[in-house]
């Protein structure tokens, strides 16, 4: 079952660059509570509140247990305020908020692993002084996860976690765990496949649609998030407009681009707006020319010997403009040396 719509527009077309034509896919997800309903209903599945951000998700899923992770939900804080220190982030502080406000009272429990001390803290609050009687239980990760003790110490806690569920709700299926853990590495290669192809200009997907599907990894279940990935990854994969215009840029002026990037603060944006909108330099006949069309310099007003202010701002090109000041923001926070020169002219 894949749990998703598309919405009006899903084979819709369009232009880049003299005709180029791609399709834009577009996936919107059921709304949570609309979904957790039908997962109670129709599979028979619990559900569990599970606050950021690692956990044994396959133990839960092996157990016909739903996570919905809870981040930073959007609420204004009025009685979480009451349990908890001003400094605590608002993850943890939203979060207690949507216990306290009963948008909670539907779940069976909640997992807390131990990601953090506030985390840890608002475990305590929940378990031990709100009375919801509601289990929760708790996942404490290795601090040093790479060596051969920390091994041993996360298997004793995925054991407790598998112990804990099974005195509650009986043993796991037959051959469900493994069938949870082998959905478990598939999402997680699936995913990976998806930021690679992102990061390499190979996703026609906007980062509103990319994001919009990664982050269907909350709450839904692996039986329908592994099918929407397959089919994002099938509908989607292609160059996007950004590889689109680097891959046409390479052909162009490659050795100008490159250049461009050599520059302390100009990366691949950057220099792709440089370099198409300046064009040929060639066409400027001084430097003043072309720092006044890039709008770098001011426009003095004056009359008999004093300053009225500056004009003019508007003259030039304001792509450049937001170029090169974009590229000395970048530059002044990477560099001692910028910031040494910058406090000696103040």
């Amino acid at each position: 079952m894949v749990v998703f719509v598309r919405i009006k527009g899903y084979d819709k077309l369009e232009r880049i660059d003299g005709g180029r034509e791609v399709f834009m896919t577009r996936f919107q997800a059921k709304a949570r509570k609309e979904y957790i309903r039908e997962q109670r209903e129709r599979h028979g599945r619990r559900v569990f509140g599970v606050f950021p951000a690692q956990y044994p998700r396959e133990i839960l899923w092996a157990w016909n247990i739903l996570p919905v992770e809870i981040w930073d939900p959007p609420l204004e804080p009025v009685q979480a305020n009451a349990h908890l220190q001003p400094y605590i982030c608002s993850v943890v502080r939203s979060g207690l908020e949507l216990i306290l406000q009963g948008h909670c009272d539907d779940l069976d429990g909640f997992l807390f692993p131990h990601t953090c001390d506030s985390i840890q803290n608002l475990a305590s609050i929940v378990n031990d002084y709100l009375g919801l009687e509601k289990p929760c239980c708790f996942f404490y990760h290795p601090k040093a996860p790479y060596r051969a003790s920390s091994r041993a110490y996360y298997l004793e806690q995925v054991k407790n976690l598998a112990a804990f569920l099974e005195k509650r709700w009986g043993p796991a299926g037959e051959g469900d765990l493994v069938k949870r853990v082998s959905q478990g590495r598939q999402i997680d290669s699936l995913m990976k496949e998806a930021y690679d192809l992102r990061a390499e200009g190979a996703l026609r997907a906007t980062n509103e649609e990319f994001y919009r599907v990664i982050r269907q990894a909350e709450f839904l279940h692996p039986d329908d998030f592994v099918p929407l990935l397959h089919e994002f990854l099938e509908t989607s994969r292609g160059d996007s407009r950004a590889g689109y215009i680097i891959r046409h840029v390479k052909q162009f002026d490659p050795r100008t681009y490159y250049r461009l990037q050599s520059v302390p603060g100009i990366g691949k944006v950057l220099a792709l707006v440089i370099l198409y909108e300046v064009g040929d330099i060639g066409r400027f006949p001084t430097v003043q020319s072309f720092c006044s069309y890039a709008r770098l310099v001011k426009c003095p007003k004056e009359s008999a010997g004093k300053l009225y202010g500056y004009g003019g701002g508007k003259i030039g090109n304001a792509h450049l403009k937001w170029a090169f000041s974009e590229a000395i923001c970048l530059f002044m926070r990477e560099s001692d040396k910028a910031k040494a020169f910058v406090a000696k002219h103040e």
